[in-house]
C-alpha cells in the first residue's frame, strides 16, 4: 500500500505497514492502480500475478545474515505437448539459492504469457522469482546458462527497456508487465547484482539443481508426477546441489 505524503511530496509506504511487511516496502515505492477490497482489508497487495503451478520453500531453518552474499543458480524447460485438447505449452523455470531457498513454477503459454522466446522468457522469470525471494540487503551472484539473459540484464541495468522479441507490456488488468517490472529491478540493484555464464549440462551444481527443478515443474504442469512427488524430489535436489556447492 502506498499514500503520497504531502510533506515530502512522494509515495510512501505509510506505517504500520511498513514494519509488518518489511520485506516488500522500498525508500521509493510509485503509484500503481487502485486497491482492491481484500488489499485495502489486509495493507498490502502484489503488483505480480504467481504462476499457475509454483512452488516455493526452504531446506534450511535458519534466517541468512542479511549482509551475506547469496549465490543463485536458475534455469528454465520448454517443450510443447500434444493432448487431446491441443497443444500444451507450459513455460517452466527453478531457481535455487545458497541460503536453501528455491523455488520451481510452470505457466500455460496460451493466451498468458506473450512473446515468441519461451526459454528465454522461462530464464527470465527464473531470475524473477529468485530476486523476489532474496531480500534486497544481499549481494547476489545469479548462474544462467543463458547468455540472451545476461544480454538484457546488461541492458536493464544501464536503464534500457528492451525485452525479448514478441514480449508485449500492456496488460488489461492495469498491472506492469513482470519483465518491467524484473528490470527495474535489476536497475535499482546496481553493483549489488552480479551475473555469471555458467555452461548449461556439465556439472555446475546450482545450475544443474535449478534445471532439475524447471523439469521437475514442467512434468508437474503435463500431470506426469504429482505436486507431493515434485516436492520431495524437489528438495532432495537441493539438499545435494547446496552439498556440492559448497564442497
Amino acid at each position: 500500500m502506498t499514500i503520497f505524503d504531502a510533506g515530502s511530496g512522494r509515495w510512501i509506504h505509510p506505517d504500520p505497514y511498513r514494519a509488518k511487511f518489511s520485506r516488500d516496502v522500498c525508500d521509493a515505492p510509485a503509484p500503481g492502480r487502485p486497491a482492491k477490497g481484500s488489499e485495502r482489508r489486509f495493507g498490502r497487495g502484489r503488483a505480480y500475478r504467481r504462476d499457475r503451478w509454483t512452488i516455493t520453500g526452504s531446506v534450511v531453518d535458519t534466517k541468512p545474515d542479511p549482509d551475506e552474499p547469496v549465490a543463485v543458480g536458475t534455469d528454465s524447460s520448454y517443450k510443447p505437448v500434444r493432448t487431446e485438447a491441443g497443444v500444451h505449452r507450459p513455460i517452466s523455470w527453478g531457481f535455487v539459492t545458497t541460503t536453501g531457498r528455491y523455488g520451481m513454477g510452470a505457466n500455460d503459454s496460451r493466451g498468458s504469457v506473450p512473446g515468441r522466446d519461451r526459454v528465454l522468457q522461462g530464464e527470465l522469470r527464473a531470475i524473477w522469482w529468485a530476486l523476489l525471494d532474496v531480500p534486497a540487503t544481499h549481494p547476489i551472484t545469479v548462474y544462467t546458462d543463458s547468455r540472451d539473459a545476461i544480454d538484457l540484464l546488461t541492458r536493464w541495468r544501464d536503464g534500457d527497456r528492451a525485452m525479448p522479441d514478441g514480449y508485449t507490456v500492456e496488460r488489461t488488468s492495469g498491472r506492469e508487465a513482470t519483465l518491467v517490472q524484473l528490470a527495474g529491478r535489476v536497475e535499482r540493484a546496481g553493483d549489488r547484482l552480479r551475473v555469471t555464464w555458467v555452461r548449461g549440462h556439465t556439472g555446475h551444481p546450482l545450475n544443474e539443481c535449478a534445471d532439475a527443478l524447471a523439469k521437475l515443474a514442467r512434468a508437474w504442469a503435463d500431470e506426469r508426477l504429482a505436486k507431493g512427488t515434485v516436492e520431495a524430489d524437489a528438495r532432495r535436489a537441493v539438499r545435494n546441489a547446496l552439498t556440492r556447492f559448497a564442497a
